[in-house]
């Protein structure tokens, strides 16, 4: 079996927003693609910012991190629930830090166990 996983993607010309669940039977996710900046109306490239992660998390931790051949970590997410908004901060929103950026935005999670889950919603803004 596998975790059953959804998403949910609005791609407008200046702002995209996803947003990602999870219900997992134990074996949780590793460096999953959750942004595709390829995949997005205009092309971001590595030029795209977070501003803001609203998330709620049972059982779990979840890694979030920019892709390249040197991931960065974004944030790294425990049990319950919060925001995390950078909208003010950064020149409005946190920027790509990987090394050899795809512009992508990968998530794994850790201590999965049946039944854990997560719902998250990342808004960004295109840098382009």
């Amino acid at each position: 079996m596998a975790d059953v996983t959804s998403s949910q993607l609005y791609d407008g010309a200046r702002n995209c927003q996803v947003k990602l669940t999870n219900y997992s039977d134990g074996t949780g996710q590793t460096a999953a693609v959750v942004v595709n900046a390829s995949a997005l109306n205009p092309n971001p490239g590595a030029h795209m910012k977070i501003r803001r992660i609203h998330y709620n998390i049972g059982g779990m931790y979840v890694r979030l991190q920019w892709d390249g051949t040197v991931p960065q970590d974004i944030a790294i997410l425990a049990n319950g629930q919060d925001i995390l908004d950078w909208s003010k901060d950064y020149a409005g929103g946190f920027p790509n830090g990987a090394t050899n950026p795809t512009g992508n935005i990968i998530l794994t999670t850790e201590g999965a166990l049946a039944g854990s889950n997560y719902t998250i919603v990342i808004d960004m803004i295109k840098c382009v």
